[in-house]
């Protein structure tokens, strides 16, 4: 990387962390206050396939056949743990 482009990475990375990491765990745990912790459970299970669709849509990036089938696993499990009760 080039000296501006270098000064950039430090800041960039803390970007990521605290809108992939931080934000979404802020939300899920004061989303405990006023949802069931099965409810708040299966949301955040759907964080990574509502990201993919996303990206696939939003940023044109393309998906893998096994990137296809872990999402179908994930919303399989879901469908379970929904069904299961």
């Amino acid at each position: 990387m080039s000296g501006a482009r270098a000064g950039q990475a430090p800041g960039r990375v803390l970007w990521v962390v605290v809108l992939g990491s931080i934000v979404p765990f802020s939300l899920i745990v004061a989303a405990l206050r006023h949802v069931t912790a099965t409810r708040a459970g299966v949301v955040a299970m759907l964080e990574p396939v509502v990201a993919t669709v996303v990206a696939w849509a939003w940023l044109q990036e393309s998906l893998s056949a096994a990137q296809l089938a872990g999402a179908a696993v994930v919303l399989a499990g879901i469908l379970l743990a929904q069904t299961a009760r």
